[in-house]
């Protein structure tokens, strides 16, 4: 190696090094007090990892810290404002089952069934796991966009976090993980493009519950599909991404109960001609389905459809699929009368 070229290495070298110890010397700086505090208070808020949603509560300090949850209510938005963990924990203890508590731990705009088994797989269980879980599906969790990538998968850093899938993903996901300099310039770029609103996630004390009191008042009936179309069909695919959720919390040895939200009668004619087409094509499927792999299943479709006309159900629902807190209040009654039969069935006082 020619002189210069040796000449050239040494420089290199100690730019590295220069670089290195640049580097160590901002960690340090950022983990001294009020450095890291004031990096704290005006970034943190945009940690906006999983948090992909402006109504997704933040579950990690819980799961971590507790208070620990017996039963959990899975699911996409659709349980989210259809299951309340409340009264169902009070359904359940009065029939016997005193001390089993009761939590929501819905994912919004996850419709993907088998990202949702992913987020429950990589994340959600190696900080907590109850016993049971009731799984909350709809029929969009079976058709039409249940195949699009949940929006978890295109948040910021969520590669990093939840679903890494390449080395780069793993290196940035540990310098994130124990770099507070990495972590608060990735924290930084954030801020640039999230609204500030958007990053503040508002406390939830139910979890993922949404108690929310809209009407759906915009039913539009030239949407509705005219009766001689052919139905939407339960999609052999999204049977599969279903038993990929049914086997990450079956391998845990989690006892799991099947519940079906139903949806509004607007919504459903705007897929079938009838509630008897959708029962036809959608549940009587799904249920054979789920009989399949032994699992217990209650359709909340009925039992709404009696109490509840077509006519009225837009006092119970705030759009074609999401009900608001006096449909939760309903399906919350029937799933824990459900819950609380299957439990005492099954002898598990």
């Amino acid at each position: 190696m020619s002189p210069s070229s040796t000449s050239q290495w040494a420089k290199v070298r100690r730019d590295m090094l220069r670089l290195i110890g640049l580097l160590l010397l901002l960690e340090v700086v950022v983990r001294v007090d009020p450095v890291r505090s004031l990096l704290a208070t005006k970034l943190d808020p945009y940690e906006n990892l999983l948090w992909y949603s402006e109504v997704m509560p933040v579950y990690e300090d819980q799961l971590l810290n507790g208070p620990h949850y017996d039963l959990w209510l899975i699911g996409s938005s659709y349980m989210m404002t259809g299951l309340n963990p409340e009264p169902i924990q009070e359904v359940v203890q009065a029939s016997g089952f005193e001390g089993l508590t009761v939590q929501n731990y819905g994912m919004s705009l996850m419709r993907n069934l088998a990202d949702m088994a992913e987020v429950y797989e990589r994340w959600m269980f190696k900080m907590d796991q109850p016993r049971y879980i009731v799984l909350a599906v709809s029929q969009q969790n079976f058709v039409g966009n249940a195949f699009q990538p949940a929006v978890a998968r295109t948040s910021p850093m969520e590669g990093t976090y939840i679903f890494p899938d390449s080395p780069d993903d793993y290196l940035a996901g540990f310098l994130f993980r124990t770099s507070l300099l990495y972590r608060y310039t990735i924290l930084a770029r954030n801020a640039t493009y999230i609204p500030y609103e958007e990053a503040v996630r508002e406390p939830r004390p139910l979890g993922g519950y949404i108690e929310d009191p809209l009407e759906f008042k915009d039913c539009d009936s030239s949407l509705w599909v005219p009766e001689d179309r052919p139905p939407s069909v339960l999609n052999p695919a999204a049977a599969e991404r279903f038993n990929r959720l049914v086997n990450v919390i079956r391998d845990r040895d989690i006892r799991l109960l099947i519940v079906n939200i139903p949806l509004a009668y607007c919504g459903l004619r705007q897929s079938y001609a009838s509630f008897e087409s959708y029962e036809q094509s959608y549940l009587t499927p799904l249920t054979a389905h789920i009989e399949t792999l032994g699992l217990p299943f209650m359709p909340l479709d009925y039992a709404f459809y009696a109490k509840v006309s077509k006519d009225e159900q837009n006092q119970y629902f705030e759009n074609t699929g999401h009900p608001n807190f006096r449909g939760a209040a309903i399906l919350s009654q029937q799933a824990g009368e459900f819950i609380a039969a299957w439990l005492d069935d099954n002898g598990s006082r």
